[in-house]
């Protein structure tokens, strides 16, 4: 039980004296939920001693009306997650209220306050003393001239990091130009950082909702005849002006660790292993009685008597029991919930109320806890007090720090309105923090830069796939090889569908129609009219006729298929051979287990195989062994383009040599690369 005297004198510090009394409580029940979490406490649920933890509390007020995004606001600003339904803190949240203040100075570099609520915030990451330099550098006119001064005109650490910042500032105001404001504003968490910052914060999932939703009205925006950022903040600000949708996005589970900040009438069905009951010292709300008429169920309607002659006014028998029967229902009521509320505890129950003079207070309690005086109590601390201490003279003891009443079941404190938000952070508790935080032992320090430096052993599996192609592992392979110089993408060529007029044919189809066809040429034909030239060009004529019409392969493709490379091919004396051999296998498809540290040296400490595909052109046998051909259509010009373009397609048809072998059990002879266009042959060593 605590119980806090919201009283102030010529003593008080005004920083508290000028704090509303919600605020002021807000902050003790927060320091208090500190203080309590990572504590062990025996969960009589689980029959087990356990850490608490912030989803084991409950925050519990008769009414959430100018209370509840209070409590939610502190408890975000100390560092506590809450998840509060049914506020208006949307705007408020810290996260929102930064990113907003960001477009306001991106939009406009000539204001005070939002440049300075981001220069403090982490995307502009400067600290209160670089702040107070620049303040003292100009001492008169507006902040952000000071700024911009200090900017032009020092040539210190501090005038790098100003003009850094506005470097990103203009970069930023010119994206806002020419992009949409949802593909924008996604910009500015990336660019930020901010956007996995806040995440990284207690209620980060919340916080990150709270931004995503931000987007969502961004695409609202969009969708409407406004453009500009401009528009949108001032889109934003009516929003808010008008309280549009102004509750925060829910994303809470079961799991979720936060502190449930909600009504007594919610709370119904609940249970909390720690239930702090704020509000406490608030009056019951009796404004019924000033009422000219009383309505009742029961009674009807029950008036005052007005006398026009006299020009008074009286309540009539009939107004006077109406007032009795609603106050006792009232005060039933309120009962019942303070009833629900006491017993959503399982373990600790932590009441927290307010009062202007304690004095009086406990000359109340300390009366006869009749029903008269259940009656006359101004609020549920009333009620609680008065069964505590009903008939008694209390003594409190304690220091001035510090007051208490021990009772045989409770305890209760008392604290002045400057000791309720001092109270957690005693001289002794100061002194024992800075004998904590003396230099650390030398077994300290090396545990602690074990654990900073530590990596992950096998950090490259991370990265290794189920299955690659041989391709992929081949680009791999190249770019480990070039020192991890990383590759530049090529651009990426518009759609067909978005290209008005017919487009040219690419190198890479032309290659395609020209494997499949020489895949696709029937064996025992080719071998009876190989060696006649006339013979042969009429059936690879008569067989590209036949791919359009069965509609294997475009017309404008079959078009771009040279009939006299392939006839040259069959012609030459690698073509005879393999039309000499009885077994020919064409377009094999394989999957091959390969190990992953041959692909990539960051997976040397991979126990995955890796599984590898790919298909082989061509491959047939010869004297017990494979020869193994791979057709490219490539071409080359000089000597040093021929030696990059083998040495391009060594690994490639050594994996596929190696995999030949391994999959059939017979040794490959001969790895020949076939320049089908040059009409060369190359045979490829390992």
């Amino acid at each position: 039980m605590h119980v806090i005297e919201n009283k102030t004198d010529e003593d008080t510090d005004p920083i508290v004296g000028e704090m509303p009394a919600v605020e002021m409580e807000a902050r003790f029940i927060a320091r208090e939920i500190q203080s309590r979490v990572g504590k062990p406490f025996y969960d009589t649920k689980t029959g087990e001693e356990r850490l608490l933890q912030y989803r084991d509390i409950g925050v519990l007020m008769r009414s959430v009306a100018g209370r509840g995004d209070v409590y939610a606001k502190i408890f975000s600003e100390l560092g506590i997650p809450a998840y509060f339904d049914g506020g208006e803190q949307y705007y408020e949240s810290m996260e929102i209220g930064v990113i907003m203040n960001l477009l306001d100075l991106i939009d406009n570099h000539h204001q005070d306050l939002p440049l300075l609520s981001v220069m403090t915030s982490p995307i502009g990451d400067f600290d209160t003393e670089e702040c107070t330099e620049i303040r003292l550098f100009q001492k008169e006119g507006s902040y952000y001239a000071a700024a911009e001064k200090y900017k032009d005109e020092r040539e210190d650490a501090l005038a790098a990091k100003l003009k850094a910042f506005y470097q990103r500032l203009d970069a930023w105001q010119w994206d806002s130009r020419v992009m949409d404001i949802e593909d924008f504003l996604w910009k500015l968490y990336l660019d930020t950082g901010y956007y996995h910052f806040v995440g990284a914060l207690p209620g980060g999932e919340q916080r990150q909702n709270n931004l995503r939703v931000l987007l969502k009205r961004a695409g609202d925006y969009k969708r409407s005849t406004l453009r500009g950022l401009f528009y949108f903040i001032r889109f934003i600000e009516r929003m808010k002006k008008h309280k549009y949708d102004l509750s925060p996005p829910g994303v809470l589970s079961e799991s979720e660790n936060v502190v449930r900040i909600m009504t007594i009438h919610k709370s119904k069905g609940l249970e909390f292993p720690v239930v702090f009951l704020s509000g406490t010292g608030k009056l019951f709300n009796k404004r019924t009685r000033n009422r000219d008429i009383l309505f009742h169920k029961d009674l009807g309607i029950c008036p005052d008597y007005i006398n026009l002659e006299l020009r008074a006014k009286m309540p009539t028998l009939a107004k006077n029991i109406c007032l009795e029967k609603n106050e006792m229902e009232t005060l039933s009521e309120e009962m019942r919930l303070l009833y629900v509320a006491m017993t959503r505890a399982r373990e600790s129950l932590v009441v927290v109320g307010m009062v202007k003079n304690l004095e009086s207070r406990l000359t109340a309690w300390s009366g006869p806890g009749d029903l008269y005086h259940l009656k006359k109590a101004g609020g549920l601390l009333d009620w609680i007090m008065q069964a505590l201490l009903r008939n008694s003279a209390p003594e409190i003891a304690g220091e001035e720090k510090r007051r208490h009443l021990s009772l045989p079941s409770y305890d209760v404190y008392f604290y002045t309105a400057e000791q309720s938000l001092k109270h957690h952070v005693s001289e002794d508790t100061v002194e024992e923090l800075m004998e904590e935080a003396q230099a650390p032992s030398e077994a300290m320090w090396q545990e602690v830069c074990r654990r900073l430096s530590y990596r992950y052993p096998f950090e490259g599996q991370q990265e290794l796939p189920g299955k690659m192609t041989v391709t992929e592992v081949k680009r791999l392979r190249i770019q480990a090889e070039a020192l991890g110089v990383p590759e530049i993408p090529e651009r990426v060529a518009l759609p067909s569908f978005m290209v008005a007029d017919a487009r040219e044919i690419t190198g890479a189809e032309k290659g395609t129609a020209l494997h499949f066809m020489m895949q696709s040429l029937p064996l025992d034909k080719l071998r009876a009219v190989a060696a006649d030239t006339g013979a042969l060009d009429g059936l690879l004529t008569e067989e590209r006729q036949r791919l359009v019409t069965e509609e294997l392969l475009l017309p404008e493709l079959a078009e771009t298929i040279d009939l006299e490379v392939i006839r040259r091919f069959f012609q030459s004396e690698l073509g005879r051979r393999m039309l000499a051999a009885e077994r020919v296998r064409r377009e094999v498809p394989f999957n091959y287990q390969y190990d992953p540290r041959k692909v990539l040296p960051d997976w040397q400490h991979a126990d995955t195989p890796l599984v590898v595909q790919g298909m082989i052109d061509c491959c047939f046998e010869e004297n017990g062994k494979w020869i193994l051909l791979d057709y490219k259509t490539d071409r080359y010009f000089g000597e040093a383009s021929r030696k990059q373009l083998i040495d391009q397609y060594r690994l490639q048809i050594n994996f596929y040599a190696e995999a030949l072998a391994n999959l059939t059990g017979m040794p490959v002879a001969e790895r020949i690369l076939c320049l089908v266009v040059m009409g060369e042959q190359i045979k490829v060593d390992r």
